[in-house]
């Protein structure tokens, strides 16, 4: 983790203590109804298929039925070409980008 991402993930904590979790494996993972998913796991340059904890990240997330939002690029989706992409990929509702 850069200094920064610990330095804002602090802050964070700090002022929504009640809805920030860390997470150490996927089955700890749980949603509830109204939850809303921020995904932000890879970025736009991801150039490999996502698999392992990962891939299980994102299924959960996609069978979640909550709403997903995802940064810059769905994660999990390459930037270019999509063809032979097999990984798991989030399913989001809205995705936003600079």
């Amino acid at each position: 983790m850069s200094d920064d991402c610990e330095i804002n993930l602090n802050r964070l904590k700090d002022k929504y203590l009640d809805s920030v979790f860390d997470i150490k494996k996927t089955s700890d993972l749980e949603f509830k109804e109204n939850d809303i998913i921020i995904d932000a796991i890879f970025g736009s340059g991801l150039k490999r298929e996502t698999g392992g904890e990962f891939a299980d990240v994102i299924k959960k997330i996609n069978q979640s039925g909550n709403i997903v939002l995802s940064v810059d690029i769905p994660s999990g989706l390459f930037g270019e070409d999509n063809t032979d992409n097999n990984g798991a990929i989030v399913n989001a509702c809205i995705t936003y980008a600079l």
